[in-house]
């Protein structure tokens, strides 16, 4: 069964060490009507994704257990649809360029992260007219 996308039907796991600043990007995920959870470390997302199977991974660059590129690389494995979107509070033009020339295709943002140019950079990635699979 396909159904049209909608923001309550997305989920997004969101990653960061710092659990209030993970916790606070969740619930202003909730407020637009995302499905958000948080995880603290790279071994606990990837076992988490496993289960929640993310549309989005929203995590930090610097995560204790992996890097936020592994902890992507790892998560699209099984969950090959799913969108990345790493941030760091110390842009890394390294990292970034890695990216780009592995052709990962995700995105980057830098921290501190603004609410609204989260969920609006969120909404872009996952457009109201996406088909998803019905779990």
């Amino acid at each position: 069964m396909r159904m049209m996308f909608s923001p309550a039907l997305a989920n997004i796991l969101v990653v960061d060490e710092e659990r209030a600043f993970a916790n606070s990007l969740v619930t202003t995920l909730q407020g637009a009507g995302y499905r958000a959870v948080a995880a603290f470390d790279g071994e606990g997302a990837a076992h988490t994704a496993r289960h929640f199977k993310p549309h989005l991974l929203l995590s930090n660059v610097t995560v204790p257990g992996m890097n936020g590129l592994e902890l992507a690389k790892t998560i699209r494995e099984y969950q090959v649809e799913c969108k990345i979107l790493l941030y760091s509070s110390r842009p890394n033009p390294t990292l970034l360029n890695r990216i780009r020339h592995k052709g990962f295709g995700f995105q980057q943002m830098d921290r501190p992260i603004d609410p609204n140019e989260l969920v609006h950079t969120i909404s872009k990635l996952l457009p109201r007219d996406k088909q998803l699979e019905a779990a």
